[in-house]
């Protein structure tokens, strides 16, 4: 009997140290722009079911000489941006899609993704578009087309996060009204 009484209070203790973890890593602080995002797990592309439900969204040449904001790697996972993930299409020469947790959406109204091509930047701003279709995976998925004379899409950077108050998610990453 004190056998079993210690093996569940172990496996008690281990469920709740379990759950501190988890719940530690359920939010990061990029250091470039203090502010906190929301993560719903490990981003998994899903190839043509991703694609499938891309929403087309507008650009705008920058302005800016330099791309400003933190690189997103391609293909990645980033430890600063959790939540947020870009891939080219096939290879880098290809558009590319940036497929984002509908927990960053209810920290986050929306943001700047801004692509390098040669030497020419171009804004893209991320937000929900209305009629969008979440994927399975508590995403949103973002067509991010090649737009100057067919060049590669070089780099792409995060900028200009706009904090929403109105868009929350419930634990399943559902919208909330």
């Amino acid at each position: 009997m004190k056998r079993k009484v210690f093996f569940g209070a172990l496996c008690m203790f281990c469920a709740l140290s379990m759950m501190f973890v988890s719940c530690k890593k359920e939010s990061a602080i990029n250091e470039e722009n203090p502010v906190v995002f929301s993560t719903a797990g490990t981003i998994v592309w899903n190839g043509e079911i991703d694609r499938a439900v891309a929403a087309n969204i507008g650009y705008v040449e920058s302005e800016r000489p330099n791309a400003s904001g933190p690189k997103i790697t391609s293909n990645a996972h980033s430890s600063d941006f959790p939540g947020i993930y870009f891939i080219w299409d096939y290879k880098q020469k290809d558009n590319g899609y940036l497929k984002v947790s509908a927990q960053v959406f209810a920290v986050f109204r929306s943001f700047t993704l801004t692509t390098k091509e040669t030497c020419k930047f171009f804004d893209f701003k991320i937000s929900i578009q209305p009629g969008q279709i979440m994927t399975d995976d508590y995403c949103y998925v973002f067509f991010i087309p090649k737009v100057y004379n067919n060049q590669n899409i070089n780099m792409v950077f995060v900028s200009e996060f706009e904090e929403s108050n109105k868009q929350k998610v419930d634990d399943d990453g559902n919208p909330i009204p």
